[in-house]
């Protein structure tokens, strides 16, 4: 779990968030059945001597079993964002458009980058559209601001870089303009080229 994921108390994640757990749940779930099946398909047909050798199978199957339960238990604490958000500052539920000041963060992520602001612990930086938790470093930096900002993001290695907000708008409305599968949605977001954009 997320250093910046409170450890009890329900959760307020953006609907994609919620969605992304639903299927981490049914993966971990998944794996940890197959596990399940292999061990005890073993365990039916193995001399004593074997059964001591696939005792690491049991420790991962029992690993397996916590992800599984672990990832359980925080998909229901979570609880889906309100649709409307009252301010157009920087804050959980919005997307946003930034432009790299620096060089190095150009060459690295293009002139401009596209990401949501999900709840605390909401991070998913594989997807086409990046989420980032309001409490992970962007998310603070971006907490409270408007378009036109500049602002300074202090990075977990003592570093640092600046960013200009371009545009904030509501999850709602970003998904309104997208299809509402996920499989579209990633269609679409590399068709647009959302996550980064070429220098």
């Amino acid at each position: 779990m997320s250093h910046d994921i409170p450890e009890t108390g329900p959760l307020p994640w953006t609907s994609l968030g919620i969605l992304r757990q639903q299927r981490v749940v049914a993966e971990a779930k998944a794996r940890y059945d197959a596990a399940v099946q292999a061990l005890g398909s073993q365990e039916g047909v193995l001399h004593e001597e074997q059964r001591l050798e696939a005792l690491p199978s049991k420790d991962e199957r029992d690993l397996l079993r916590h992800i599984w339960k672990a990832a359980e238990v925080l998909y229901g604490r979570l609880q889906p964002l309100p649709k409307t958000i009252t301010t157009n500052r920087g804050c959980t539920g919005l997307v946003v458009k930034l432009a790299h000041q620096s060089d190095e963060m150009i060459e690295k992520r293009g002139n401009t980058e596209i990401l949501g602001l999900g709840g605390p612990g909401e991070n998913d930086t594989e997807s086409k559209l990046r989420i980032f938790g309001i409490n992970s470093p962007i998310g603070a930096a971006l907490k409270g601001k408007d378009v036109g900002d500049i602002v300074r993001v202090f990075t977990p290695d003592d570093g640092h870089y600046d960013v200009e907000i371009l545009s904030l708008e509501t999850l709602t409305a970003f998904l309104e303009r997208l299809p509402t599968s996920m499989d579209g949605l990633d269609a679409a977001q590399l068709e647009l080229g959302f996550g980064t954009s070429p220098a």
